[in-house]
C-alpha cells in the first residue's frame, strides 16, 4: 500500500513539474543553461524553480511552452574570470532576486541565460538572456 501511494504521489507531482516543459518535438521555446559564451564572465546557471515549482535538474537546456515565466536559477561562478572576489558566504547571501529571472518565451526561439559576473561590484551581477536566436 505504501509503494503504490509513493508512485501515485509521484506521478501526480510530475505532472506538476511537467505542465510547462514539453518534449522538443512540441511546439516550445529552449532555455539554454550551460553553453560556451564568448566571455567567461557570463557563468553557467541550473534551472531550479519554474513559476514557483521545484523541478528536477536540467543540465543543458530545457524546453518550455510558449508563455510567460518566473524562472529561479543557482549559477556556477568561476571566480578566475570575475573582477571580484567573492567569498563562500556571499555566495550564500546573494539576493534571490538577482537569481530569478521573468521571461516571455515565444515558439521556436532560443534563449541562452547565464549569470552576468562582468562588474566589479558583486551587488550587480544577475541572471540575464544574453542571446536570442
Amino acid at each position: 500500500m505504501k509503494k503504490l501511494m509513493l508512485i501515485v504521489i509521484l506521478s501526480l507531482s510530475s505532472t506538476v513539474f511537467a505542465s510547462s516543459f514539453v518534449s522538443q518535438n512540441d511546439p516550445s521555446a529552449r532555455i539554454i543553461l550551460n553553453h560556451p559564451q564568448l566571455t567567461k564572465q557570463i557563468s553557467p546557471v541550473r534551472l531550479l524553480t519554474v513559476n514557483g515549482e521545484n523541478v528536477s535538474a536540467q543540465s543543458e537546456a530545457a524546453w518550455l511552452k510558449p508563455g510567460e515565466y518566473e524562472l529561479k536559477f543557482a549559477a556556477t561562478v568561476d571566480q578566475r574570470y570575475t573582477k571580484q572576489f567573492i567569498s563562500t558566504r556571499q555566495k550564500r547571501s546573494m539576493d534571490a532576486k538577482k537569481m530569478t529571472l521573468k521571461l516571455k518565451v515565444e515558439e521556436n526561439k532560443t534563449y541562452y541565460v547565464g549569470f552576468d559576473t562582468s562588474s566589479n561590484d558583486t551587488e550587480d551581477w544577475e541572471t540575464v538572456v544574453y542571446k536570442v536566436e
